[in-house]
């Protein structure tokens, strides 16, 4: 498989090559959503799956584009997420000294996931036309992978179950891979839930599967108003809802009612802050007068298929706690050993992406992640306010719904495959939304001929 997945990687960059950048970001997101991300080669001794060769080849046609390259203004989101990745290598560098030139690899691989999918987001979505272009390529391909999802959820049948067996293992003598990684939970087979078998599509997991589905839902329903296509906004909508049901894993299915919630909530927006205020309120009660330990269990507990999958996130949690003072600077950097404790396992099993940035890169890769997130939902919601044209809000809304919605994910599962590039690609959107140069070549007069090219 090593032959095809540097095929499918050299042809999809070849295509990046040859196209538009505005296309070659398309190329880029089929491949992440189609090609299984678990199949990969070894360059120079780094792994390389075929979305590593589409984005570094999408971000170098970029970087070489004049017109891409000036109308590019830095802001304060692409400094944290610079800093972000200096704070997550130092800490690398400082837990795997004895294997720098292991870990540097390790931790560089990461960046291109992240970081060089975030700045070739950036570079390309500079107007409507653009955005409205990649949700409608997204559309497609989630729709597509939705009908898979569900054929595979009630017959176990998928044209990627045989290549499973290809997935590339890690060298672990290396002492660099970590306790969650994709190498080693990918293929798990197809459990039995509710009646139906859980999909894990090309990705090889049901919750990345899944999740990858919710991430673009609001984006869909939003900006699908504004092109031909609005009396396709529904069935395309409901399509991709069961697309993420098909992993029947009850992290997709809670970001699926956080986009519900999230997208209604437009309406009383006005009413955040004391909403907010009442959610605080109900955990600080939850915590005093309930009978769980502590009050995020019954939030976990409640939002999952199974309680028991709620309680070990909740058990996870007092662990983190507990042996907080042992690696809040620069984290543990392999498996902290709370397997027993949290779910009777050899290995822990953490399911928590903030725990995990914790345990990864102590307490300042958390914070960093965390400035970023903030960072964006702030920045889109001081737009969405700004705003008077119906698309300019309905484009900020739904990234605040799409970023939102990470934040939900994030509870349930720590990020691998082409999840965290798909992330990158919301936050590389969100940050181009919220640049003074979104949409910077048009003005007031040009609105007409931009919808026009944003519905063609």
């Amino acid at each position: 498989m090593e032959g095809i997945t540097l095929c499918v990687g050299l042809a999809a960059a070849a295509l990046v090559l040859l196209l538009p950048p505005r296309y070659g970001i398309l190329v880029f997101l089929a491949v992440l959503l189609c090609y299984p991300d678990y199949l990969r080669i070894m360059v120079f001794g780094c792994t390389v799956s075929a979305g590593r060769l589409v984005v570094i080849t999408l971000l170098t046609r970029c970087l070489l584009d004049e017109q891409l390259r000036h109308g590019f203004r830095w802001t304060k989101l692409d400094t944290l997420v610079i800093a972000a990745d200096a704070v997550y290598m130092l800490a690398f560098c400082c837990n795997h000294a004895d294997s720098l030139t292991a870990g540097i690899k390790y931790q560089s691989g990461a960046m291109v996931d992240t970081t060089f999918a975030y700045f070739a987001s950036r570079l390309i979505i500079n107007d409507r036309a653009v955005l409205v272009r990649l949700v409608k390529a997204a559309a497609i391909v989630l729709v597509i992978m939705a009908f898979l999802g569900a054929f595979e959820a009630v017959t176990t049948i998928s044209p990627y179950k045989g290549l499973l067996k290809y997935h590339f293992y890690a060298d672990r003598s290396l002492g660099i891979v970590l306790f969650q990684d994709q190498e080693v939970l990918v293929g798990h087979g197809h459990e039995a839930r509710l009646g139906f078998f859980r999909a894990q599509g090309p990705h090889g997991h049901p919750i990345i599967f899944g999740a990858s589905f919710v991430l673009f839902l609001p984006l869909v329903w939003k900006l699908f108003s504004h092109t031909r296509w609005k009396s396709l906004r529904a069935p395309v909508c409901g399509a991709i809802v069961v697309g993420g049901a098909s992993s029947v894993s009850s992290t997709p299915f809670t970001g699926v009612f956080a986009v519900l919630a999230g997208l209604a909530f437009e309406r009383f927006e006005r009413w955040g802050k004391q909403l907010f205020v009442l959610f605080i309120l109900s955990c600080v009660f939850l915590e005093f007068y309930t009978d769980r330990p502590h009050f995020y269990y019954v939030f976990l507990g409640r939002l999952s298929i199974q309680p028991n999958t709620g309680y070990a996130r909740g058990r996870l949690i007092d662990e983190a706690l507990k042996h907080f003072p042992e690696y809040w600077l620069t984290g543990y950097g392999s498996d902290p050993g709370w397997g027993q404790e949290v779910s009777g396992t050899t290995f822990t099993d953490v399911t928590v992406n903030y725990v995990a940035l914790a345990v990864k890169h102590g307490v300042f890769g958390l914070l960093a992640y965390l400035a970023i997130v903030f960072n964006l939902l702030f920045s889109l919601w001081r737009k969405y306010r700004r705003s008077v044209e119906t698309f300019d809000r309905n484009i900020c809304w739904a990234l605040i719904v799409s970023i939102a919605v990470t934040v939900v994910l994030d509870l349930g599962v720590t990020p691998f495959g082409v999840l965290p590039s798909l992330y990158s690609i919301v936050f590389g959107i969100g940050g181009s939304v919220t640049s003074p140069d979104f949409n910077r070549q048009y003005v007031l007069s040009d609105t007409p001929d931009l919808l026009a090219a944003s519905a063609a």
